[in-house]
């Protein structure tokens, strides 16, 4: 349902880490970059929805890796719900018994409110907290001008089965205009690329 990056620094991480159901194949992507989940240091959530944090505690019972969530999405963690969405498209009227909504809750480990360095990771860059989409959501903007912005732009249509590095307006937000301006405010950082939960990368 969603895209899980890997950041190869001196210490390999995950920005999301997929739906519940997903481990085999992820396991089996990591190997092909040679990396065993046991290798995972972090965890980082860009939403707590289930189709982002939902392998959340899988991962972290197979590695050493602690998870990391925006302050706004610690509820949602905890309980393993999604929370109350609100569409921005008539797609989520069909989507919405697709969606995964639930997953196996935890406690996460680390929990921010402000800018989070990478450096100790051996990357430049930062987790960046914008709610928008959810109340907790987090962009992680690396000093080469990679940004991962989660579900704040979706790639295409149907979970970008078509048209993938098109960004479009994603079907659903908590707050859609403080959205709309986060989305200004990582064009004013001069971001370039565009990793995205769903779909992309877009320019």
């Amino acid at each position: 349902w969603s895209n899980v990056f890997l950041v190869k620094g001196t210490k390999p991480f995950l920005i999301d880490s997929g739906s519940r159901g997903d481990f085999p194949e992820l396991e089996k992507k990591l190997a092909r970059e040679k990396v065993n989940v046991s290798d995972l240091v972090l965890i980082i959530l860009t939403s707590g929805l289930a189709d982002h944090a939902g392998l959340a505690k899988e991962i972290r019972l197979r590695s050493q890796a602690k998870i990391l969530v925006g302050q706004g999405d610690l509820d949602v963690v905890k309980n393993g719900q999604n929370g109350e969405i609100k569409d921005t498209s008539f797609l989520i009227r069909f989507f919405s018994r697709y969606i995964p909504a639930s997953f196996e809750a935890f406690e996460p480990d680390i929990i921010i409110s402000s800018d989070f360095d990478l450096t100790p990771y051996g990357v430049g860059g930062q987790v960046i907290p914008m709610p928008g989409h959810t109340p907790g959501s987090l962009v992680v903007a690396l000093n080469d001008k990679r940004y991962f912005v989660g579900d704040m732009i979706d790639g295409g249509y149907l979970n970008g089965a078509f048209f993938a590095h098109s960004p479009k307006e994603h079907i659903y937000h908590v707050d859609e205009p403080r959205n709309i301006d986060n989305i200004r405010k990582v064009l004013a950082m001069r971001a370039e690329t565009f990793y995205l939960g769903h779909g992309g990368p877009v320019s």
